[in-house]
This record gives C-alpha cells, structure tokens and sequence, in this order.
C-alpha cells in the first residue's frame, strides 16, 4: 500500500525514466507521476476504510448474536440474523449491543430492533 511521504523525488525520478524510456534527468512527466501516486493512495486509503467499517459492523453484529445467545434461546437469536445484517450503521449496533447485555428478554431486545427499522 502507498504512503504519503515514504516515495522521494529521486523514486519519482527513477520511475519517470523507466516509464518514458528516457535518462534520469528527464521530470518532465514528475507531476503526473505525483497526481497518479496520490490519486492511488487515497482511493487505497478509502477502500482500506470502507472495509474497516465493515469489518467493525460484523464484530457487533456477531457479539450482538452471542450475547443473545447466551441469555436467551440460540434457535430463537439466528432468526434475528437477517435483521441485525441489515443494519449498517456502527452507532446503532453499539446500541443495540448494550441493550443485548441489559434486557430482560429477547422479547424487549426485538422490540427495540423494531424501533430501529
């Protein structure tokens, strides 16, 4: 993965020269070179975050699942699956994991998944 800052003028140089065929002191394409790199790097940067986000999203979902599993019936929670799944919004599941460990039935937890859709 690219990083702001680890690619020095004399790399971009160097590539500069390997793309254009040309001797090493040719810069003339070193701003393209440079658009390319941070165009690169922040769509890596994007991707990388998105996937961050939903790698957090599955974590709660799967705590939110068993917890609920413990507490309550096991066969009961996997019908919630489904629902849970459809929810993609971190601050929700943060709170729907909290009311997870503090409810006192399954009952109340899938009213306030309800609440949720």
């Amino acid at each position: 993965m690219l990083q702001p800052g680890l690619i020095g003028p004399n790399t971009l140089k160097g590539v500069c020269s390997v793309l254009r065929g040309r001797g090493s002191g040719d810069t003339s394409s070193l701003p393209d070179i440079v658009t390319i790199i941070s165009e690169a790097t922040m769509y890596e940067s994007s991707v990388a975050q998105y996937f961050a986000e939903k790698g957090i999203e599955q974590g709660i979902r799967e705590s939110i699942q068993e917890v609920l599993e413990l507490r309550f019936q096991p066969e009961a929670v996997r019908r919630l699956a489904a629902r849970l799944g459809a929810i993609n919004d971190v601050q929700r599941l943060k709170q729907l994991f909290r009311a997870a460990i503090q409810v006192p039935s399954l009952e109340v937890f899938m009213n306030l998944l309800d609440e949720a859709e």
